[in-house]
């Protein structure tokens, strides 16, 4: 039998005519190489797939949504598919801190905002901690403050106007009247552009009544009736920083134009620029303030460098209340505050010349701001500050979390245990059990093998991740930031143990890429990925040892990647601007060979953002899309007969809240298409009519969920940005309700590439058979059911194709012979 032959027969194969292409136009095989390189971070790429129609992304969503899920809780029908939802954590790494707060009559109670994971609550100084409310209508608190006449009247602000993050925007300012126990959203700010990127809030110290609220958009707000009504009191925009001195003084720190104060309570038209000694021009971003509390008329002026890596540009300190400002030595060590991203100040309460400074790294002087000591950083990017009442210690905030620091010593101790925010981005479960890989945002990849038990696998931003599907789960996969992916060899799905080493090509950074870069995994062949860069696919047939590109006509924008089942089946491609593309029999595909699927796309899709496929485990020619940019079109579709010139989308939206993004949707494997599921920026919701009715999974906090990803053994992981890991199995249902899955495990070999011999797994007896790439035989052999090992004979390195035929059936993969 010739190769043409074979591949004439082959349902799973190339077709005939790209046989000549196979033996005389093979992709370049690139070989791999580590390479890294600045970014700004996820906001650029969150804006990218969010943005609606009109370019912009509407404000104040979240109450509609929560309006929707209160009016449904009446109407619940007790159809709940899950036996359990439970957290896996992790359990004490934390995650983006911009607020903090401690309760001026007592250092044990103290409560902390994380960024996409709401308001936390602890009463024993740290040493644990308990979300305030799952389900706030906003999870992004980025300030807080108490009144000075009354600690049990607490305000805190949200939203996030430089960000990594999720649900960038906030939805106003929530107010406690019992100490910060409670919250509830004020009225006069729900809906209100004036208050979605809160940037600081303070509290006047001459009236109860009094409070200001700095912004990023809208100048500053100031209230004389604790929150009731509002007015602009200073125009210009943004305004990083207030502060509220005795005696009607008011401070502002302006992001690129410097400090200005009030002497008359703040009111409009009564500002005043402040004057320093040496200025720096326009050369700085934001302007970071703090006073002493037993001495208020010293304030400490901090500049960040204006360039995304430029360090601190100048520090100040006033000793009369920020009107003139002396220049002192700047926090060096510090780093850079990555263009409004990170940057924090902090004075000691009772003693004017202790000062803290922080950017990535974290400094303090004891002499006034002329010379600095770097502090040991607890986590890198700090953002909050607060000081505890007994002046010798302090907290800070940073992207690992909560950290307390002494006035006289240099080393921090983590207050993280049960502070359960972690930010993940992507993530994917371990072929049994519990297990589950995440990677995070600036806290790197863990493998959450338990409940609340986990190991962390690797530094930095994690990205996407993927365990081998064969029961020993020997071989994961893990990203980080840009173009860094890495495979590691001899996992341990029990201990999560392993070995990584970078797979990564050069041609990912000539291309470029997103800073949260998606590829994929096939389950069939852990060898086999797909991944995406902003000119195209790239596809490896061994573990990421060689890379070879699928496409000859750029093909950016991709954010999405679905792969079918079987041993040869389709990938999909999907992204921004509604471009949808198939790879048939993807695994021995040549470049330039993809189906364009945009053509069938029903409107409502065309222009928008396909952030998630995944194809139906009983057809690889019905797929799940997700679309993750707001939108009032409807977010999740079916889509059936791929493999015919007219596909059909179907929507399975039904009554989900409107404009709500959904970022991942997948389905129940026994009954494809009936019970679906949906990660949206608000939580997780689920269909068990095929999408007619949705309800709202309460067990699931009002975070984004990022993907929501389900086992062939119908075990259902969420993976949240705020929140962390959690596990949903689903329960039983009759026997003759479940149909056949496809099966991803019917011929298989490795390794891949070789030398001398292969073991081969058959579901049946049948004839193997070796071609070269010219279509000579040079090998054959019968094997029977089963695994088994074949020496090969002595054969020149390139690449050849593998048949195994039986039953009717015929199965080709190449092979690199090394």
């Amino acid at each position: 039998m010739t190769l043409t032959s074979i591949l004439t027969h082959s349902k799973l194969l190339i077709p005939v005519a790209t046989v000549a292409l196979s033996i005389f136009g093979l992709q370049q095989i690139v070989k791999k190489t580590n390479t890294q390189g600045a970014h700004p971070g996820y906001h650029k790429q969150y804006m990218e797939e969010k943005v609606n129609e009109d370019g912009i992304i509407p404000f104040g969503l979240q109450n509609q949504w929560a309006n929707w899920d209160k009016s449904k809780l009446g109407r619940r029908t007790g159809d709940d598919p899950f036996t359990s939802v439970d957290e896996l954590g992790p359990f004490a790494v934390g995650g983006r801190t911009r607020a903090l707060w401690v309760d001026p009559t007592n250092d044990q109670i103290i409560l902390a905002g994380a960024i996409s994971g709401g308001m936390w609550r602890s009463e024993n100084g740290g040493q644990s901690w308990a979300p305030l409310d799952d389900h706030q209508i906003s999870m992004m608190p980025s300030c807080i403050i108490s009144s000075p006449f009354n600690s049990k009247i607490i305000y805190y602000g949200t939203g996030e106007s430089r960000a990594n993050s999720a649900d960038v925007d906030g939805n106003g300012v929530f107010k406690s009247t019992d100490g910060g126990k409670t919250f509830t959203q004020l009225p006069s700010t729900a809906n209100n552009e004036n208050f979605t990127n809160v940037w600081d809030i303070a509290h006047s110290l001459d009236d109860a009544n009094t409070l200001f609220v700095a912004t990023h958009n809208r100048g500053v707000l100031k209230s004389t009736d604790a929150g009731a009504t509002w007015q602009n009191v200073y125009s210009p925009s943004p305004v990083d920083r207030i502060i509220c001195l005795p005696n009607g003084i008011v401070v502002l720190g302006k992001t690129y134009n410097g400090v200005v104060y009030s002497t008359e309570n703040g009111n409009s038209g009564t500002w005043k620029t402040s004057s320093f000694n040496e200025g720096v021009g326009k050369t700085f971003g934001r302007v970071q303030l703090s006073s002493c509390k037993s001495f208020p008329n010293v304030v400490y002026a901090m500049l960040e460098g204006r360039g995304f890596s430029d360090p601190c540009a100048a520090f100040y300190k006033s000793s009369d209340s920020g009107k003139t400002f002396i220049k002192k030595s700047i926090p060096s060590t510090i780093g850079s505050g990555y263009n409004l991203y990170c940057q924090m100040l902090g004075a000691h309460p009772t003693d004017t010349n202790k000062v803290v400074a922080g950017g990535v790294n974290i400094a303090q002087s004891n002499d006034g701001g002329n010379n600095w000591t770097s502090l040991s950083t607890g986590h890198s990017d700090h953002h909050s500050f607060a000081p505890l009442n007994n002046s010798t210690t302090f907290l800070v905030g940073n992207d690992g979390g909560v950290y307390r620091y002494s006035w006289t010593s240099r080393n921090p101790t983590a207050l993280n245990d049960g502070y359960q925010v972690t930010q993940f981005y992507a993530g994917s479960y371990a072929p049994s059990g519990v297990g589950t890989v995440g990677g995070t945002q600036d806290n790197g990849t863990h493998y959450q093998r338990g409940n609340m038990v986990g190991t962390k696998l690797y530094g930095g931003d994690g990205a996407y991740c993927f365990v081998s599907q064969q029961p020993d789960g020997k071989v994961a996969y893990l990203s980080t930031q840009n173009n860094g992916i890495r495979r590691v060899d001899n996992f341990n799905i029990t201990t999560g143990a392993g070995f990584s080493t970078s797979i990564a090509d050069p041609l990912f950074d000539s291309d470029g890429v997103d800073f949260i870069n998606c590829y994929a995994m096939s389950e069939y062949d852990y060898n086999i990925l797909f991944y995406r860069t902003n000119r195209g696919w790239y596809r490896t047939l061994d573990g990421g040892n060689q890379w070879e590109k699928m496409n000859n006509i750029t093909r950016g924008g991709t954010k999405a990647i679905g792969i079918g089942y079987g041993s040869n089946p389709p990938v999909y491609f999907g992204g921004t601007g509604g471009q949808f593309f198939m790879i048939e029999n993807a695994y021995t595909a040549l470049p330039g060979e993809e189906k364009i699927l945009k053509t069938s796309l029903p409107s409502q899709v065309y222009s928008h953002t396909i952030k998630g496929i995944v194809v139906d485990p009983k057809n690889n020619y019905t797929v799940y899309v997700a679309l993750n940019n707001f939108s009032s079109e409807d977010r999740v579709w079916k889509v059936t007969g791929l493999d015919q010139p007219n596909p059909t989308w179907t929507s399975v939206s039904g009554d989900l809240p409107e404009n709500l993004p959904v970022n991942y949707m997948t389905t129940d494997p026994a009954q494809p298409g009936k019970d679906l599921f949906a990660g949206t920026d608000f939580g997780l919701y689920y269909s068990t009519d095929s999408g007619v009715t949705w309800t709202k999974e309460m067990k699931i906090p009002n975070v984004a969920v990022h993907e929501v990803k389900m086992r062939a053994d119908r075990k259902l992981f969420i993976i949240t940005h705020g929140r962390g890991i959690w596990y949903a199995p689903l329960k039983d249902i009759p026997m003759n309700n479940i149909g056949k899955i496809q099966s991803n495990s019917n011929f298989s070999f490795y390794p891949n590439p070789t030398t001398d011999f292969l073991t081969i797994n058959t579901p049946f007896s049948g004839d193997l058979n070796l071609f070269d790439s010219k279509g000579k035989m040079v090998f054959n052999k019968t094997v029977g059911q089963g695994n088994s090992k074949i020496t090969l004979p002595k054969l020149s390195a390139g690449i050849y194709f593998v048949n195994y035929s039986g039953r009717n059936q015929s199965m080709t993969r190449r092979l690199y012979i090394k």
